[in-house]
């Protein structure tokens, strides 16, 4: 829509007033008003409120020193220099008291009637309706890893608890306070187990398949149990390991019960007159002691119809 514009200079200033209120100091994002290098000119009062500075004394800063990371300034920057603007690119700024301020920048530069730049107007956006869907999404993980079944481990690159869920806690009897910052090894592997587990941690890589893992772990208690691991990288924004995350199953039962089942498979050379099966070291041994030995059976004896007939004839008929 084109605006015809006004030959009254009163009425003309009166609409500059009301659309420098309207988007500048009753806007409810942080507005900052830049030079072409960055120092800040004038800040409105959702800057104040949301970096905890007085816009009297942010006046000649640079922006750059607002920003945690000052290369991703530079490249904001950057990209207004090649005629770009910079739309709703998520930043962390630093609070005057040092603290961070996470949320969405928009740089855009404004031209004058000659059509080049003199100024530039930064916006940012603490509350997004992207963060809140982040949230919901972050709220929605988290109820799934308090209720699996399964034990789910987090660990940060250097192999550190970060978290665990309920289904770990409830296994190995410790919390994630108990856990927090310590590395993997130093609490519930046993020692025999360490070597093997930073085997496979070696093996891991970004956009690399998962990979499993068979050990023990111990608990508070002191219980070993028998856990198969699965673990895989999770990449950061630049493609970099920013966690582990390891979700395992408790077979520790299944392992004790597979334990006590033996089995007896294959050709067994037995005596054709005494019945004696020869072991694997070449040995004969009874037939009885050789099924105890190889399996769960035990042996409880008796005699059948036809040895009784020709062992015991008088008691045959009883």
């Amino acid at each position: 829509m084109n605006h015809k514009k006004s030959k009254n200079p009163h009425l003309q200033s009166k609409l500059s007033e009301v659309f420098y209120k309207l988007f500048f100091e009753h806007n409810e994002e942080a507005v900052l008003i830049l030079t072409l290098e960055g120092e800040i000119l004038a800040a409105n009062a959702a800057v104040e409120k949301l970096l905890d500075y007085q816009a009297r004394n942010m006046q000649q800063i640079i922006l750059k020193d607002l920003f945690f990371d000052p290369q991703q300034c530079e490249q904001f920057f950057s990209e207004l220099q090649n005629g770009e603007n910079v739309n709703r690119q998520l930043a962390i700024l630093k609070k005057s008291s040092g603290h961070s301020c996470r949320g969405l920048i928009s740089l855009r530069s404004i031209i004058d009637e000659s059509g080049q730049p003199f100024l530039i107007v930064a916006n940012f956006s603490q509350k997004t309706r992207s963060e809140n869907l982040l949230q919901k999404e972050r709220n929605f993980i988290s109820a799934i890893l308090e209720t699996t079944g399964a034990l789910v481990v987090l660990l940060d690159p250097q192999y550190r608890f970060i978290r665990i869920n309920h289904a770990f806690e409830k296994l190995v009897g410790y919390t994630i306070i108990d856990l927090l910052g310590i590395f993997i090894w130093d609490i519930i592997l046993p020692r025999s187990e360490v070597a093997g587990f930073k085997d496979v941690l070696k093996k891991l890589a970004v956009n690399q398949p998962p990979l499993e893992h068979r050990c023990r772990i111990t608990g508070s208690d002191g219980r070993e149990y028998v856990v198969i691991w699965t673990i895989t990288v999770m990449a950061s924004e630049d493609n970099k390991p920013e966690y582990l995350i390891c979700t395992g199953i408790d077979v520790t039962e299944l392992q004790e019960a597979l334990s006590k089942i033996k089995t007896l498979s294959g050709f067994l050379p037995i005596c054709s007159f005494c019945k004696k099966i020869r072991d694997d070291r070449g040995y004969w041994e009874n037939l009885e002691e050789y099924i105890r030995q190889h399996s769960e059976a035990e042996f409880s004896h008796s005699l059948c119809p036809e040895c009784l007939k020709i062992h015991y004839p008088e008691y045959s008929g009883k």
